[in-house]
Formats: structure tokens, sequence, C-alpha cells
């Protein structure tokens, strides 16, 4: 007889990480071996009893990483021209493929397309308004993430001390960055919450050396408020909510010079990155990342430390993709050849403009397994995909605008409906909005 109750909470563990706190889980048993998994009344995956993992494998972020940062970029050009256009988010820190997902979310494919910053959201705060632009901004601040995500916390909101302090709107990248490699000499006096106090502390632990020789009867009439600003101001110290901090040595060393990151923290790209497990060593055992597209001197390199010769006797426990489908559409490790193919593909459509069409493809169609996705890479020209156009109006105009051209003036396209029209193209066109433009198929829409 099924334990119901074991079975349930096998899939929490499972889903843990993979929905947000609060998500509503549904089960309905198709029968003994199989369970259907609803999140908030959609269908996600199917528990498979037996084996005690879900049909199609769950994007999972890697345990290595942790989110502290979420930033917005938006193309220069397209936010003034479209009402609807809001540019790319995205979580940081993220991999070499996550950054290029997002400039293409935002429409961002030549490097004389000027971005903005209009988000940045660093442990809970917006500092993006003040922020000062700068070439590679999203690269840099990426790198900025990953060495703060290496932090621990404390070190974390010294950093955030040092910032507020100084002003972020006084510092560039490159300054904040090199912070983060000169927060080992920083000292915190713990308690220590204003001018007042840190003039006593100095005082009391006789760390004025003009004060230690002093009478009581000067001591008796020190301003312990303007001591201690006077303190703070020369040592460039701040306020955090644990205390005072400040730099103890008398050189900042500057490790990065703006253009090459001292650490290569992307030294492999992909497009998926498979968690592997040798099935003999169950689910305690070894994981192996394995970065897609490999090839087959890299595969044996994982093989061995897997302890096999054969991916037959290893399953997948978890893949990390950009492509938030893709992952749901693999079943099982006999379909690792088929991803490294399609991850091969995918590479070759850098830099054509077939990504993002691939890409919204992905997001407007149904996909049910690897196999249809992998149809969609070989009938790409039946869509059409308007990269610049966010939303259904936009594309009406578009099209308006393109079999009138230089028939309609300026003022009479400024009196049309173009919600309306968009409408009426509707009825007998196919149209998908998606986070990469507005996509089209081709052929006309059938009844």
């Amino acid at each position: 007889m099924i334990d119901k109750k074991e079975v349930i909470k096998d899939i929490r563990t499972l889903l843990d990480g993979v929905v947000e706190p609060g998500t509503k889980i549904g089960i309905s048993w198709q029968n003994p071996n199989f369970a259907d998994i609803f999140l908030d009344g959609e269908y996600f995956n199917t528990y498979m009893v037996e084996k005690r993992k879900f049909l199609r494998n769950v994007r999972k972020d890697s345990e290595e990483s942790g989110v502290v940062a979420s930033i917005v970029i938006s193309r220069d050009d397209l936010r003034e021209k479209y009402e609807g256009y809001e540019g790319a988010q995205l979580q940081l820190p993220a991999s070499a493929s996550e950054l290029r997902d997002a400039l293409l979310r935002a429409r961002i494919t030549d490097e004389g397309q000027t971005y903005t910053v209009t988000e940045f959201t660093l442990f809970g705060e917006d500092i993006s308004d003040t922020m000062v632009p700068e070439q590679n901004m999203l690269q840099k601040l990426n790198y900025l993430v990953r060495r703060l995500n290496g932090f621990e916390e404390e070190t974390q909101k010294i950093f955030m001390g040092f910032v507020k302090n100084k002003g972020i709107q006084n510092m560039s990248i490159p300054d904040m960055i090199n912070l983060t490699y000169n927060l080992d000499n920083c000292v915190v006096y713990y308690g220590v919450e204003s001018d007042e106090e840190l003039g006593r502390f100095y005082a009391d632990n006789e760390m004025i050396e003009w004060l230690k020789d002093a009478s009581g009867e000067v001591r008796k009439y020190l301003d312990y408020r303007l001591l201690g600003n006077d303190i703070r101001e020369k040592e460039e110290g701040a306020y955090i909510d644990e205390g005072y901090i400040v730099n103890k040595t008398e050189e900042f060393q500057t490790i990065y010079d703006g253009t090459t990151f001292p650490e290569n923290y992307d030294a492999k790209d992909y497009y998926f990155r498979v968690s592997l497990i040798n099935a003999e060593s169950g689910s305690n055992g070894k994981r192996i990342w394995l970065d897609l597209p490999t090839s087959e001197d890299e595969k044996k390199q994982v093989l061995s430390l897997l302890g096999t010769d054969t991916f037959e006797n290893c399953y997948m426990n978890s893949i990390e993709s950009p492509e938030p489908k893709i992952p749901m559409c693999v079943s099982d490790i006999s379909q690792l050849d088929i991803l490294n193919k399609l991850s091969c593909e995918m590479n070759g459509f850098e830099g054509t403009g077939n990504l993002a069409k691939f890409r919204a493809i992905l997001e407007a169609m149904p996909c049910q397994d690897l196999d249809e996705i992998v149809k969609y890479t070989e009938c790409l020209d039946e869509f059409v995909l308007y990269h610049e156009l966010s939303d259904t109006a936009e594309y009406a105009k578009a099209m308006l605008g393109e079999t009138y051209k230089g028939v309609l003036p300026d003022t009479v396209m400024k009196c049309i409906d173009f919600k309306a029209y968009a409408e009426e193209l509707l009825k007998t066109e196919e149209i998908y909005v998606t986070e990469y433009g507005v996509l089209k198929r081709k052929a006309a829409k059938t009844e």
C-alpha cells in the first residue's frame, strides 16, 4: 500500500528551491505508480512513485549560487520610442549565457545600442537612481555581485556601509569592485552608533594619542560628538546596523583596472548545465556538473569523475538553463545526446538573430517533449520575429506603417486606434507577444 504522506513529503523535498513559498501544491493520482503535480492549479510535472523522482527534470539553481541582487536593463532608444517596452529583468549573479539572454530580451544586440540600468536592487535596496552609467555595466555589476556573494552576511553589511557613507554617486563600479578586495582590513566597533558614542569609545580605550596624557579637567569639557565627528571624517568610517566600521589600512589596493576582471568566474559557458550522479551511489552520491554543449573528451572526463564508463549508469539530478521550458521536457539520461545536439544548434544561432526567434517560439508554442523542441529548430523560417516590438498595438502600428508607407501622413497615424486594429489583425494572423518581441507565424490562422 502506498504511504501517501511519505510521497507528499518526497514531492515537497523535490520542489524545495523550485517554487515560491505559499504556492499551492495539488496532487492527482493517475494510478498507484504515477501522480500528477499541480502548482496553483496548473499542471507542473508527474511524480513517479517507484523511482521517487519527477517524470521530467526540474531546473534548480546550483548550491553555489545565491541571489543577492536584481537588475533591470533597458535600451535607451526603445524606452523612448515604445510605451510598452520595459526592458529585461535579471537576478544576479548570473552565468554568461544568462547575461546574453537578458541582453536579447532587452533587444540589445549591438555594441552601439546604449542601455540604462533602470533598477539595481542590492540586498533589498534599489540604488540605481544614483549610479553613474558606464560601459559594460551589466557585466561589471555581475562581477561585483559574484564577489559579494562569496562573503559572509556581516562582510556584505560592511561593504554597504562604506558605499552609503561615500555615496553611490561618488563611486564607479570598478571602485566598488576594488572595495571588495579591501574589506579584510576593516574593523567593526559593535554598538557604536553615533559620533558621540564614537568619541567616547576612542577616548575610553586610549585610541587618541594626544588624549592619553590629558588631565581630567580636559576630558571633563570634551565635546565627544565633535570629537567622534572629526575621527569619522578623517578615517572615512561609517555606521551600519551593528556599529561603526573603518578600514584600518592606509593603502587602498587597486586590483581591478576597469578593463580585465581579476578572476574568471565564467571559465566555461553553457546553454544547459546537467547535474549527474552515478546510479549505483544513490541520491547521496557525488554530483558532477556537465556543461552543454560539450565534447567527447569532456564527456570522458566527467565519466571518470563519476567512476563509470557510460552515462547509462547515471541519472540526471537537475538541469540549469536560462531556458524555462526545455529542462521540463527532459525525461532521463537517455536524452543527453539530444540535449547536447540542441545546445550545438543554439550555439550556431548566436549572432544570426535566430536565437531570439527560437526562444520566442519556445515561449509561445506548446512544448511537450524534447523531440518537439528539436523540430522547432528546423522550422524557424515559418516564423517572423519583430524583435523591437513589445505588444500587439506596436505590431499593428508597424504593419500599417509598412503597408501605407508614404501614403498616410503622421497626423493621420496619430489618430488611429492601434489596439482596435490589432484585434482585427488577430482574427486572421497568429501573433504572440513574448519577452523577445512579437512573434508571427507566416501561415494564416486556421479556424
